[in-house]
C-alpha cells in the first residue's frame, strides 16, 4: 500500500498543536485549533491533490469518517485523513454531520468560498472606507493651506520642493493626474532618483503607459551603455512608451499634459502649475526629440551611434573642453570618455586631444 504524506505546504507551523482528538469541536475538532483560527495563505495552493481526494470521497459516499477503513480505501494513514479533514473544515468543504456525531458531509464549492471571501471583502471595505476618511479629513485642511499662501503673487504657482520626499511625492501626484501625455528629460548624472527609487520611477511610468497616457522619454546617448538605464528603458518600451537618446540634454524635468511640469534636479527642485510654464519646456522637449535616435534597449552599447559619439566628442576636444567636463557634458564617466578620445584620436592618427579636434574639423566629421 502507497502511504502518502501530506505536502508541507499544506501543514501549518507548529504543527497541530492544541488538537486533542475529536471531542472538543463540534464533538470532534476543537474551535481554537490553528487551522480554524487563521486564513489560508495566498501564496500557496489552498486545495491540494490529497485534500481534494477527501472531498471527492466524501461526495461519492454522502459523508466521511475518521476511521482507518476509509483511509485504508485512500490510501492514506489515519492520522493524515485526520489532517485533511481539518483541512477541508477550515475551507468550509466540510462540515458536522448533524445526524452522524463522528461524519462529515461536504458542502457545495460556492457556499464554501462565500463563507472565505466575505470576511476578506468586508476588511476590503473597511480599508476603502479609512482611506477616503483620509482623504477627507486631510483635504479639509486645503482651505487653511491656500490662505497661507500669496494669492496675488504669480510665484504661488511655482512650489520649492525641499527634500527627495518632496520631489518623489510630487512626480507621484502629477502621475496619477495625468491623462494624455507624459514627456519626461533624464540627463545622466543627475542625482534626482537614487537607486532605491528606481522602481518608484518605473511603477510611476508603467501606471501612466497602462492608463493610455503616451510616454516619451529622452536620454543621453551614453545611457545605452548603462546597465541600469537599459532595463528601464526596456521594460517601458515593452509597455509602449518611446525612447530617444541624444548628445546632450538641459536639466531633467517632466512635463504633465501640457499644463504642470516638476523639475527634480535636487539643487533647485521645482513644481510649476503653470500652463505657460509647462508648455515652455513641453517645446523644449520638443525641439531635443526631434533630433534625437529612438531606441529600445535591443542593441548594445552604442551600436548605430558610435560615430554620433565621436563627432560629439571631437567637437568638444576643439573647443578645449578637459576630459572631466567632456564626460559631464556627455553623462559618461571620465574613463569611458578617455577611451573614446583614444580611439579617437587612433582614428585620425593624431598624437594629441588639440590635433585629433583640428584634423575632425580638417576632415570634415564637425564643422570647422
Amino acid at each position: 500500500m502507497t502511504i502518502h504524506q501530506l505536502p508541507e505546504a499544506s501543514i501549518p507551523s507548529g504543527g497541530f498543536d492544541g488538537f486533542d482528538g475529536f471531542d472538543g469541536f463540534d464533538h470532534h475538532v476543537r474551535r481554537d485549533h490553528p487551522y480554524l483560527r487563521v486564513a489560508p495563505d495566498p501564496d500557496r495552493t489552498v486545495v491540494c491533490e490529497l485534500t481534494e481526494a477527501v472531498y471527492q470521497y466524501a461526495l461519492r459516499a454522502g459523508s466521511v469518517r475518521i476511521t482507518d477503513t476509509v483511509a485504508a480505501d485512500l490510501n492514506l494513514t489515519e492520522y493524515l485523513l485526520e489532517d485533511l479533514v481539518k483541512r477541508l473544515l477550515d475551507l468550509h468543504l466540510l462540515r458536522p454531520d448533524t445526524g452522524d456525531a463522528h461524519g462529515f458531509v461536504p458542502v457545495d464549492p460556492d457556499v464554501a468560498s462565500a463563507a472565505l471571501i466575505s470576511p476578506l471583502e468586508g476588511e476590503i471595505h473597511h480599508r476603502r472606507d479609512l482611506i477616503t476618511n483620509i482623504r477627507t479629513q486631510l483635504s479639509g485642511l486645503l482651505p487653511l493651506y491656500a490662505q497661507s499662501r500669496p494669492v496675488s503673487d504669480p510665484a504661488s504657482e511655482i512650489r520649492p520642493l525641499r527634500d527627495r520626499a518632496e520631489v518623489r511625492g510630487a512626480l507621484a501626484m502629477a502621475t496619477t493626474g495625468c491623462r494624455e501625455e507624459l514627456v519626461s528629460v533624464r540627463p545622466r548624472g543627475v542625482d534626482w532618483e537614487d537607486t532605491t527609487a528606481d522602481d518608484e520611477a518605473l511603477a510611476r511610468d508603467l501606471s501612466a503607459v497602462d492608463r493610455g497616457v503616451r510616454v516619451r522619454v529622452l536620454y543621453q546617448h551614453s545611457a545605452r551603455a548603462d546597465l541600469r538605464s537599459r532595463a528601464y528603458i526596456k521594460r517601458i518600451v515593452g509597455a509602449g512608451a518611446q525612447v530617444r537618446t541624444t548628445d546632450l540634454l538641459p536639466s531633467p524635468f517632466v512635463v504633465f499634459d501640457g499644463k504642470c511640469a516638476v523639475v527634480p534636479d535636487l539643487a533647485d527642485a521645482l513644481e510649476m502649475h503653470n500652463p505657460v510654464l509647462a508648455t515652455l519646456l513641453g517645446q523644449v522637449f520638443e525641439y531635443i526629440w526631434s533630433t534625437g535616435q529612438p531606441y529600445n534597449a535591443t542593441e548594445a552599447g552604442y551600436e548605430g551611434i558610435d560615430d554620433i559619439i565621436l563627432r560629439d566628442i571631437a567637437k568638444l576636444l576643439a573647443e578645449g573642453m578637459t576630459d572631466e567636463t567632456i564626460a559631464r557634458r556627455l553623462g559618461m564617466s571620465v574613463r569611458a570618455c578617455r577611451r573614446h578620445i583614444a580611439r579617437l584620436m587612433r582614428n585620425l592618427n593624431a598624437i594629441s586631444r588639440f590635433q585629433a579636434g583640428t584634423r575632425a574639423a580638417n576632415v570634415g566629421i564637425i564643422s570647422a
